[in-house]
């Protein structure tokens, strides 16, 4: 018992050296986390890329540089044979995974799609899903669409089945304030 006792004091003291490079890769990590997500923010205005596919790609984006920074902070603290197997055993997880984890891929693939896609955009009037659903599109996100229906509900659809179902724009996004204006044009 005194053995295992001495080594969780020579770890303790280990990661109490260590605490200063920490506390410094933490807080530079957080700030270069943020610059990218500003730079990234930028890029995409820059790009003129729609809104819907900025707030998928600001997700993946964010989620991988959290990852990035727990495995520096993992590599900061000097617990490398526990980097390696994170590592290593993250590769086996993500083979077992896979077959859960498919759903969520094909979902964010078809939502990169669809936001991508000029005329199927939040405010736009569309029928789509296995259902037909008729609605407005609220907002879309890596997994899910947003549809808000004539009486007020709130459809959420995975975006696989929209994508791989027909869908019909029946009114494309400001479609509404055009046809206002226009009309109100002629009088």
């Amino acid at each position: 018992m005194t053995d295992f006792g001495s080594k969780l004091t020579d770890i303790g003291e280990q990661l109490w050296d260590k605490l200063p490079d920490l506390a410094i890769t933490v807080v530079i990590g957080l700030l270069l986390v943020e610059l990218a997500i500003l730079t990234l923010g930028y890029v995409l205005k820059v790009a003129k890329i729609p809104e819907s596919l900025k707030s998928i790609l600001f997700s993946l984006a964010r989620g991988f540089l959290w990852v990035v920074l727990l495995l520096v902070v993992i590599q900061t603290l000097g617990l490398n044979d526990v980097l390696v197997a994170v590592t290593g055993s993250s590769v086996i997880l993500a083979l077992v995974l896979s077959t859960g984890v498919a759903p969520a891929v094909t979902d964010t693939l078809a939502g990169l799609s669809l936001a991508a896609d000029p005329n199927f955009q939040p405010g736009a009037k569309v029928q789509v899903g296995e259902k037909g659903t008729v609605g407005h599109v609220m907002s879309m996100d890596t997994r899910k669409t947003r549809l808000r229906t004539a009486d007020g509900k709130v459809h959420v659809i995975p975006n696989s089945v929209i994508d791989k179902t027909e869908w019909v724009v029946l009114e494309p996004k400001g479609y509404r304030e055009k046809r206002r204006k226009s009309i109100l044009k002629r009088k």
